[in-house]
């Protein structure tokens, strides 16, 4: 659909991207590369991103991008993406918040692929993305607020019992 001369560009544009959303949902047909579907998607996201720069397309591409490169462990790629989208005048609040939590997953993989003294920075990093999202302002997504609580909560509770105790207090209050 997206190569046909007469498809408007707009279609061929939700086109894309929604052949990139079905690509990171299915399973590669080579076993030998079982991430192959994520590096197409990457592509994609990639043109979108590029094409896209004056919308909220380009920014919800820029957050596909970024999970795609997270579970191809392109984590500096993945940390520009999400960077990108919070800085986006174009990106929803949600989808802020989705850049946000995403950062702090990234952070946590850097982590685990780092030296002890390395690894508490990264940590505290990722607790305090998802901490933001939490006690973001009005606008903050539920859903997302909720993923970040349940990425904080064992961050929190390594670190701090007494903190994971008001936290838990404010999770029950907001959901």
């Amino acid at each position: 659909m997206a190569a046909d001369a007469n498809c408007p560009p707009s279609l061929a544009t939700e086109a894309l991207f929604a052949y990139g959303s079905l690509l990171m949902r299915w399973e590669s047909p080579d076993t030998n590369q079982p991430l192959a579907n994520f590096e197409l998607a990457t592509n994609l996201f990639k043109q979108l991103a590029a094409s896209q720069t004056t919308n909220q397309l380009g920014a919800l591409a820029l957050s596909e991008l970024g999970d795609c490169n997270l579970q191809l462990g392109a984590y500096a790629a993945a940390t520009n993406a999400y960077g990108q989208v919070m800085a986006s005048p174009f990106a929803s609040a949600g989808l802020r918040n989705r850049a946000q939590v995403g950062l702090g997953r990234v952070l946590e993989k850097m982590a685990e692929q780092t030296s002890a003294e390395n690894r508490s920075a990264l940590m505290d990093q990722a607790l305090r993305n998802y901490l933001d999202v939490l006690y973001a302002d009005d606008e903050a997504d539920p859903f997302w607020v909720k993923k970040a609580g349940l990425l904080a909560l064992p961050l929190l509770t390594a670190k701090n019992a007494d903190q994971a105790d008001r936290f838990i207090d404010r999770m029950e209050a907001l959901l």
